[in-house]
């Protein structure tokens, strides 16, 4: 393992969490999406929806904080700045999702404002973190399957 492997290690880690909360919130997204339009489930709730959002969100959070104190080489800093801009962009997309629906409907211009909105880290794949660990020397490493 060389220095930049381990330095960069942390980032890596973070993203792949990064990458189950954008998968969590695209499903919660895709179901309010189908109880706006009636092709849902009956137990399916806006309000059950908004406690799942805010609950996740309420998990997102420290994780876009730790983003902002990771260490890394300072030839990946400018990437970080990137990811915790982009990272930032997404959760106040989300946040306002969340402000946007009620129980018993969804204000949909915010709604779709911030659906818009979430579209910025449609880039962070798996591909993405498998491109960082090339970069670092974690060449064979890959934490997640898919």
């Amino acid at each position: 393992m060389t220095a930049n492997t381990t330095s960069i290690q942390p980032l890596t880690t973070s993203l792949e969490r990064l990458l189950i909360f954008k998968e969590v919130f695209n499903q919660h997204i895709h179901t309010c999406e189908n109880i706006i339009t009636g092709n849902c489930l009956a137990r399916d709730t806006l309000g059950d929806l908004k406690k799942y959002l805010m609950r996740n969100l309420i998990h997102f959070n420290p994780l876009v904080q730790s983003l902002r104190t990771v260490h890394v080489p300072r030839t990946y800093q400018c990437e970080l700045d990137n990811i915790v801009r982009a990272v930032n962009r997404y959760r106040n997309a989300i946040e306002d999702i969340v402000d946007a629906i009620d129980p018993e409907s969804v204000d949909q211009v915010p709604f779709r404002m911030g659906v818009k909105q979430s579209t910025a880290l449609d880039w962070m794949t798996g591909a993405y973190i498998d491109g960082l660990r090339l970069q670092a020397g974690q060449f064979g490493y890959c934490g997640m399957v898919g």
